[in-house]
Parts: C-alpha cells; structure tokens; sequence
C-alpha cells in the first residue's frame, strides 16, 4: 500500500486495493513456473540461477512473471554481473500474437534494475523491445549508474531516451 489508512475508508479506493491485491497474488503463483522456464531457458537449476555470473536469456515466449522472477534473481544475486536478454517483444509470443502485459514486464526490469543487480557491470539487451522511451530501463540506469557495458541491439528507443539511459554510466 502507498496511502495512509484513511485513504481506504472509502469504499471505491477499498475496492481498488483489494483487486489489485488478488492480482498480485495471482502473478505471484505464476512465478514458480516461470522460474522453471528461465532455468530450462538458461540450462541453470534454481540454486544455479542465483550463482550464476552470467544469465543469457532468450525471452521468446516469455512476460511478465518471467521479468518479475528476472527481477528478484537481480535483487538476490550477488554474483550476477553480465545479464543478456533477447528476442522480447509485443509481437513475439509462442502463437505470433502480441504479449499480454510486455510494457508492464519492461517496466519490472526496469524497477529490478533501480532496487537490485549490485554486481552488475554488463548488460545486453538484443531485439528486446524496450518501447520508445524505454519503459523506466533508461530511468532506472541513468539514477544507479554502475556499468562498464551495455550493448543495445533493435530495442526501439527514442534518442532522448539513449541519452537519460547513458548518463552516468
């Protein structure tokens, strides 16, 4: 929650918050599997996830619940320094048909990125659609500069969005 307790004496903001608390609950049984894919992705068990000093991760097929658990391997791995994603966008899901929610899964990269990954000192994005002004990525990277490389293949960013994504790092 973000707001006071008071907030929720209303009946619509009530409301709200608990929709948006059995959502989160949903999305959150979905990260087993897609914990399960992303080791079968990277050919890492679990435990190999969070050793790993190098991810690289075909996202084709992947989402939301893959770039949540991406983001909690950031957030607890020590070791990780280079993550490479590719082959993620709106348009390239398992049936040819646009990925639900693939603004809402950059922007958990995004969020993962700013809280986490504190070894990290290369990242590749590689026909990984980030969106025009790159879903947070470049925010993120811009406020916590720490990287030695970063290599952007086909990612659909403005140039004003390269730039903030380039500061400081």
């Amino acid at each position: 929650s973000g707001h006071d307790a008071i907030f929720y004496n209303d009946d619509q903001a009530w409301g709200d918050a608990i929709a948006s608390s059995v959502a989160a609950s949903q999305r959150v049984q979905e990260w087993p599997s897609a914990l399960a894919r992303i080791a079968a992705l990277t050919r890492h068990d679990a435990l190999g996830l969070l050793e790993a000093s190098q991810l690289v991760l075909n996202f084709k097929g992947c989402g939301l619940p893959e770039a949540e658990v991406t983001g909690v391997l950031l957030r607890a791995s020590s070791k990780l320094h280079t993550l490479t994603l590719f082959d993620g966008s709106p348009r390239r899901d398992n049936g040819g048909g646009e990925v639900p929610h693939w603004r809402e899964a950059v922007a958990a990269l995004a969020s993962a990125l700013r809280g986490g990954g504190a070894a990290l000192t290369t990242l590749n994005f590689r026909h990984f659609h980030l969106g025009r002004d790159g879903g947070g990525v470049a925010a993120s990277l811009a406020v916590k500069p720490r990287l030695h490389t970063l290599r952007l293949v086909e990612v659909g960013l403005r140039a004003d969005a390269l730039a903030l994504l380039l500061r400081g790092n």
